[in-house]
């Protein structure tokens, strides 16, 4: 065999090799976390755990699994572990998928791989969910801001779980009850739209506050305007207070005290 025909087999071979590879099965959840260290767990051993459960062909079977870790593994130091951290939001996971079996099988392997790497959106979504929250509604807009957006992650984690828990539901009303709805600009702007909007007001420093390091508790009080999108660039631009001065907003603002003396409650204008 001549040197070009002996390169030519070997690089064939390689690449069987890497097919080969690919297709072998995902790790086995049961072996990977009885190899699991608890205190000082290995950056790979912990990357396997998080294939296993992401692969895992039963979200239930994972979800149990763990939970027999974790109650094996209970003790005073053993919660303050990294190792432990990393399996109760995994295991958190698991049974939300079990609970809500139609809007996890529409998660793409990116998304699914994404909520269950991070460690902050396990905490953020679990700590901001409550009662109310409609689930697959906010799996769904998870999916679609990752899936549009993938480079702006894992920076945004906590920004992308607060807008999705908190637009999972359709926008309020008119918040004001003595002003028509139809005497108001209304906001069309998708979710998507409002999280980019976001991405682009910390990247534009048009915000007193850093978007990306806030955690969602803080940010859901963020991302809740219902004001258009327009307006809401508007006010970035036009509004001259900042977090120091920010009680002038309110005196700032012109009262019709002609309207009050003559009780008409209801806005007049067009």
């Amino acid at each position: 065999m001549n040197a070009r025909r002996f390169v030519v087999a070997l690089g064939l071979g390689f690449a069987l090799l890497s097919a080969v590879r690919a297709q072998e099965s995902p790790p086995d959840l049961t072996a990977v976390l009885q190899e699991l260290e608890l205190r000082m767990p290995r950056p790979e051993s912990l990357e396997r755990l998080t294939t296993a459960v992401a692969n895992a062909p039963d979200p239930k079977a994972a979800s149990d699994a763990l939970a027999v870790w974790l109650c094996e593994k209970y003790g005073a130091e053993a919660v303050k572990s990294p190792a432990w951290t990393r399996v109760a939001g995994l295991h958190r996971w698991a049974e939300l998928f079990t609970a809500h079996p139609e809007a996890a099988a529409k998660l793409s392997p990116a998304t699914r791989a994404w909520l269950l790497g991070s460690q902050r959106a396990a905490h953020d979504f679990f700590d901001l969910l409550c009662e109310n929250d409609r689930i697959p509604a906010a799996l769904t807009l998870l999916e679609e801001f990752h899936a549009a957006e993938p480079g702006r992650f894992p920076k945004y984690d906590s920004l992308a779980v607060a807008m999705a828990l908190v637009w999972d539901v359709p926008p309020r009303p008119t918040p004001h009850r003595q002003v028509s709805p139809s005497q108001m600009a209304p906001d069309t702007s998708t979710p998507l739209e409002k999280f980019r909007f976001w991405v682009e007001t910390h990247e534009r420093k048009a915000a007193d506050c850093d978007l990306a390091t806030l955690g969602a508790d803080d940010l859901k009080f963020v991302v809740d305007a219902t004001a258009p999108l327009d307006e809401l660039r508007w006010a970035q631009k036009s509004v001259p207070f900042n977090r120091g001065n920010f009680e002038r907003a309110y005196s700032s603002v012109r009262y019709d005290q002609k309207r009050l003396e003559t009780g008409i409650f209801l806005w007049p204008h067009p």
